[in-house]
């Protein structure tokens, strides 16, 4: 009885939860006292903009952190002074981010330090991405990736990988800059016609970096796209104005083999003429130009011109305005002495006209410009001269539009 009593009781002991000192004991059982350098890691290859880590170890956890020397002796490649590998772990990880260098390739040696022990490792880093672009082309369709790196690439170039995220563009898989370049503008695109507006990015990765290019491609023109017409550059047409260029845009591109835009002065209003009755454009291409000529009106004028592809057109109104007609000035006036000057033009304007001036020669000051007021036919300005030591002539000219008037002033002693 005993015994079974005895054997009872064992058994009710291993059920019972331990002692609190027994756990105490337990959890406190030594982490590792004199941790030590073990090993350093990083990798041996980079491109510079690479984001990288490299991985310092030891020989246990510590019981509280643990500072690591670190230099590197590349200063495109900085690296922390201090890396701490935290309590109750065994390694820290430490960022890499090699940058570029003008010469190209460069070895950056790096060294990791605690006590006696010492680790190094050496990374060779090649020029990186830098510039990774699609470049803007007349032909709106037109696919040309441009590629810059760092630094002149080494021996045996640097390969670029490429990829589209749309059938509608195919890339070669890899460029190579050659050695000794800075960049590459690749070719061998092939872009295939859409029917809707597309939008297509293009990617380019070199290590770890990734730069994306972006380009809409449109599809052909047809009867359901719109066209526009300006004049090259700003501003009114003046009479007598010859050659002003104007452009036909078309929202979407021209398919082959191209596209005939006719064009009309409406109602043939002579006051303008069309130097060629179409103009032209080219397959994929967006614009064509026209030029016209303006008559030699006497008030503000206006003329419309006509496009027209297929059943899409579009119109322009060309104001017309009268031009310069004429500068006065006195034909002599004593060196020193002020005098005044009248511009007109062959007409009034119904805008305030800016007429520009210009001397032959600095002992006569003018005015840069002079601004006939809507409605008038003319404006005078004061001119300015110095002492002379004998006739001087001087030629003063005004410009409007395609058309200059001038004159001829003499200053005498």
């Amino acid at each position: 009885m005993k015994r079974l009593l005895l054997v009872l009781g064992m058994a009710v002991a291993l059920c019972l939860p331990a002692p609190a000192a027994a756990l105490a004991d337990s959890a406190a059982k030594p982490r590792c006292q004199t941790p030590v350098l073990t090993g350093f890691t990083a990798p041996g290859h980079a491109y510079a903009g690479d984001a990288l880590t490299a991985t310092v170890t030891l020989s246990c956890a510590p019981r509280t952190d643990f500072s690591v020397a670190m230099t590197s002796d590349a200063p495109k490649l900085t690296v922390p002074a201090t890396v701490t590998v935290r309590a109750g772990r065994s390694t820290a990880v430490v960022p890499l981010n090699p940058t570029g260098a003008s010469s190209g390739r460069y070895t950056a040696n790096l060294t990791v330090s605690a006590g006696t022990q010492q680790f190094s490792q050496s990374i060779v880093v090649d020029p990186g991405l830098k510039l990774f672009e699609l470049v803007p082309s007349g032909a709106p369709n037109a696919v040309n990736p441009e590629i810059l790196v760092t630094g002149p690439a080494p021996a045996g170039g640097i390969t670029v990988h490429l990829a589209s995220d749309n059938p509608a563009v195919e890339v070669p898989a890899t460029v190579t800059v050659p050695e000794g370049s800075t960049g590459i503008l690749p070719f061998g695109m092939v872009v295939h016609p859409v029917t809707k507006n597309t939008t297509v990015h293009i990617t380019a990765s070199l290590g770890t970096r990734t730069l994306t290019g972006e380009q809409t491609l449109l599809p052909p023109f047809d009867d359901h796209s719109t066209m526009t017409i300006n004049p090259e550059f700003e501003g009114d047409v003046y009479g007598l104005d010859w050659s002003r260029e104007f452009v036909v845009h078309v929202s979407n591109p021209a398919p082959d083999p191209g596209l005939t835009v006719n064009l009309k002065v409406r109602g043939d209003n002579p006051a303008i003429t069309l130097e060629s009755p179409s103009t032209f454009i080219s397959s994929g291409s967006l614009d064509g130009y026209f030029d016209i000529s303006a008559a030699d009106v006497t008030t503000t004028t206006y003329a419309v011109i006509d496009a027209t592809i297929g059943d899409v057109t579009s119109s322009i109104t060309v104001r017309i305005q009268p031009r310069v007609s004429a500068i006065t000035i006195p034909a002599t006036v004593q060196g020193g002495n002020n005098f005044q000057g009248t511009v007109t033009l062959a007409g009034p304007s119904n805008v305030d006209t800016q007429v520009r001036l210009q001397q032959s020669w600095g002992i006569v000051d003018i005015p840069i410009s002079v601004t006939i007021p809507a409605g008038q036919t003319s404006a005078t300005f004061t001119g300015t001269t110095v002492a002379v030591d004998s006739d001087s002539d001087v030629s003063i000219t005004a410009y409007l539009g395609d058309v200059s008037v001038d004159a001829q002033i003499t200053l005498t002693p």
